[in-house]
C-alpha cells in the first residue's frame, strides 16, 4: 500500500510539473504570438507611409507636368493673341491709311 501511495504522489507530482512547464509554454507563446503581431503592425504601418508617400510624390510629379503644359498653354495664348492684335492692327491701320488715300 506505501508503494502506491508513493507512486500517486509522484504521479500528482509530475501532473503538477506538468501543468507548471504547460503554463510556461503558453505563456512564452503568447509574448511570442504579442511580438510578431507588434512586429506585424510595426511593418504594416511602415509600409502604409511608404506607399503614401509614394503616391504623394507621383500625385506631385503629375501636378508639376500639369502645371508646366498649362503654362507653356497659356504662354502660347497669349503669343497667339498678341500676335492677332498686331495683325487686327496692321489691317485697321492699312484700311484706314487706305481709305484716307482716295
Amino acid at each position: 500500500m506505501k508503494d502506491i501511495k508513493k507512486a500517486e504522489s509522484a504521479a500528482e507530482k509530475r501532473v503538477v510539473e506538468a501543468r507548471d512547464k504547460a503554463a510556461e509554454i503558453v505563456a512564452a507563446a503568447r509574448a511570442e504570438a504579442d511580438e510578431i503581431v507588434k512586429r506585424a503592425v510595426e511593418a504594416a504601418a511602415a509600409e502604409a507611409e511608404t506607399v503614401v508617400h509614394e503616391a504623394r510624390n507621383a500625385a506631385e510629379r503629375e501636378s508639376d507636368e500639369i502645371r508646366s503644359k498649362t503654362e507653356a498653354e497659356a504662354e502660347k495664348i497669349g503669343r497667339d493673341g498678341r500676335s492677332r492684335t498686331d495683325e487686327a492692327v496692321r489691317v485697321v491701320v492699312e484700311r484706314l491709311v487706305g481709305a484716307g488715300g482716295r
